[in-house]
């Protein structure tokens, strides 16, 4: 399942995009504008492992990652909340979004077994007010 939001700038709690594990092969593309902010829930079954967030595949390089609950790095925050007894969501997001940061992301959970989604993020040029004519 993949459901996409509108996420109004400079909110931090209200995802763009809830990402499921069982989403299947459809296209996950979250679109953001430039200087606004974009977060992604990735649900996964529990397993308690180190929660990462990653550009590309997270073969060591991940943006940011925690054992814990929450972690963050400069523009890139994770935050794990438990929904229930069988499952939990990885919040993660980016701030201040330039064009560069178009591309594809990975949450990712370890633990037993390695549990992953890939996304895209689309940063696009904000829509600019027109100059009245004085």
């Amino acid at each position: 399942m993949f459901e996409s939001r509108n996420m109004t700038p400079g909110r931090c709690c209200h995802p763009t995009a809830v990402l499921h594990k069982s989403s299947g092969p459809q296209q996950k593309l979250v679109s953001a504008e430039v200087g606004g902010s974009v977060s992604v829930a990735c649900s996964f079954a529990l397993s308690g492992g180190t929660k990462y967030f990653c550009r590309g595949d997270c073969g060591g390089n991940a943006l940011v990652q925690t054992a814990g609950e929450s972690a963050h790095g400069g523009r890139y925050s994770i935050q794990y909340e438990r929904k229930s007894s069988a499952e939990g969501v990885l919040l993660v997001t980016i701030t201040e979004l330039s064009q560069s940061d178009s591309g594809r992301y990975r949450c990712q959970q370890d633990g037993p077994r390695t549990a992953f989604i890939d996304f895209d993020i689309a940063v696009t040029p904000g829509e600019f007010p027109s100059q009245s004519d004085n």
